[in-house]
């Protein structure tokens, strides 16, 4: 469910296999359908809350395909990247459901997730306007001759400002449950998927034979199958936060500039009318970048090695190796900061991480021209980031704009 007009609007979601046509940004086959109804970045962080939490599945002989489509776009209007984060929450539980094949076929959701920070439960932020979402599902199901409506109604447990929706929507949450619909605050979307019976990937019959069969003839795997499993294994990145000389702590990426203590970080910019964070050319980027866990493999087979990509609307491509010699320790944190240029325009920077050789920056940056030089210039950050989501086993995005300086607000 998410707010598309004045009045709120009730988005109808439904999961499959069915992927759509090649698009020309290459966008995920599995989200294009939400590009015209302005969810395709809501579909984004979903896909990556879906794999956090839904790693544990039971699926064997075959990679899910899964795809979400609108089933009454005519009804979404109003929505971009900028507005469309509560749906985030809907989307990402359509995709679990599905892989699941819950016995719970149909619910109601609103709330955005936070990622960032790498959490494998995948918090639920609070959202702005849910009263006015309560009383939209209220109007939409009592209207005559409308469907049943969804038992259940998924929300963040709490509003922006701290308050419990249970206190401050009462009469709303009230409303509700006599109309046949009950509303359960989550502060996860792991908590979310519990709730609705959303665990792992059911298998089939086929499959079934297959593990018994497996397990029969386990120790006939060879070494070099489970070590080729091993380096393509997924490989957790996230942002860290850094300490300040005046001790404060700031999360990154972040601005690095003088302080009141010396030289410090601050937050990024922010530009009216987007939520995307913005750099005065001039300024430098300072990120800290955490990847993997301490006790993991690689720590006694080699470590990992990491490349940052930029990508800029204008500017075009550039790949970047770290100045550190040598493998990164699981679970260590590395330091980056790059400097903002000129001219102004969108920029994503695309940190990856593998296992094994270092990357080849010359040819990682040959691949990435191929994938985007027939583009409009407006659709190769996109396409970029489609490909290199596939391109190592560790991927982490941050996408800013850098502005003339005296812009910062």
């Amino acid at each position: 469910m998410v707010a598309g007009s004045a009045a709120g609007a009730l988005a109808r979601v439904s999961a499959d296999s069915e992927l759509a046509d090649p698009h020309a940004a290459q966008l995920d086959r599995g989200l294009s359908d939400l590009l015209e109804c302005g969810l395709y970045k809501a579909g984004q962080q979903a896909k990556a809350a879906r794999r956090l939490v839904g790693r544990s599945g039971q699926g064997i002989l075959r990679s899910v395909n899964e795809a979400l489509h609108i089933d009454n776009p005519g009804d979404i209007v109003g929505l971009g990247a900028d507005n469309s984060a509560s749906a985030e929450l809907g989307l990402a539980l359509a995709l679990l459901m599905y892989r699941a094949q819950t016995q719970v076929r149909a619910i109601l959701a609103t709330g955005a997730l936070e990622l960032s920070q790498g959490n494998r439960s995948v918090p639920v932020l609070p959202i702005h306007h849910l009263g006015q979402k309560f009383r939209t599902v209220l109007r939409h199901f009592g209207q005559p001759g409308s469907a049943n409506a969804p038992r259940i109604f998924l929300a963040p447990e709490k509003d922006p400002d701290g308050a419990a929706i249970a206190d401050r929507y009462r009469q709303e949450i009230a409303a509700l449950k006599e109309a046949g619909v009950e509303v359960l605050g989550v502060s996860s979307l792991g908590d979310a998927a519990r709730l609705v019976g959303a665990h792992g990937v059911a298998m089939t019959r086929l499959e079934r034979i297959f593990k018994r069969g497996l397990v029969a003839t386990v120790a006939g795997l060879t070494g070099a199958a489970i070590i080729h499993a091993w380096y393509d294994y997924p490989i957790a990145l996230s942002f860290a936060s850094v300490a300040n000389p005046d001790g404060s702590i700031s999360v990154t990426p972040a601005r690095r500039g003088a302080t009141g203590a010396g030289m410090g970080i601050l937050p990024p910019c922010h530009v009216s009318g987007t939520e995307i964070p913005a750099f005065a050319i001039g300024d430098q980027v300072a990120v800290r970048l955490k990847t993997g866990q301490s006790h993991e493999l690689a720590s006694v087979l080699g470590g990992y090695e990491h490349a940052l990509v930029s990508i800029s609307s204008t500017s075009g491509v550039k790949v970047m190796l770290p100045s550190l010699q040598g493998p990164i320790v699981p679970g260590s944190e590395t330091g980056y900061v790059v400097s903002v240029r000129a001219p102004e325009e969108e920029t994503a920077l695309i940190w990856l991480a593998k296992r094994g050789a270092p990357f080849d920056p010359v040819a990682l940056e040959s691949n990435i021209h191929h994938v985007i030089d027939p583009l409009n210039p407006a659709e190769r950050i996109t396409a970029a980031r489609n490909f290199l989501s596939r391109a190592a086993p560790g991927s982490l995005f941050f996408t800013f704009r850098s502005i003339a300086r005296g812009s910062c607000l």
